[in-house]
């Protein structure tokens, strides 16, 4: 498995994994916890339920909500 991490603006970390097994690419969060996967043969991205978030490679969208979220004040006990 090739993994890639991605430090964003706010200081949180997630990480893109590719499984050399079958191409899928995975988003997962800081605690290694699946955010969201695609599938380069169904062109699909889907969610760590398998629910269908949208066509094409959305993971960069996925982890970049995450990362607003874990950055509002809400989340954080304001």
């Amino acid at each position: 498995m090739k993994s890639r991490q991605n430090h964003s603006k706010t200081g949180s970390q997630g990480r893109l994994v590719k499984r050399s097994s079958d191409g899928v690419i995975e988003a997962r969060g800081t605690e290694g916890r699946l955010l969201a996967h695609f599938n380069p043969h169904t062109n699909e991205t889907r969610n760590h339920r398998g629910d269908l978030i949208g066509k094409g490679n959305r993971l960069a969208s996925v982890m970049r909500a995450v990362d607003e979220q874990s950055a509002s004040p809400q989340s954080r006990g304001k």
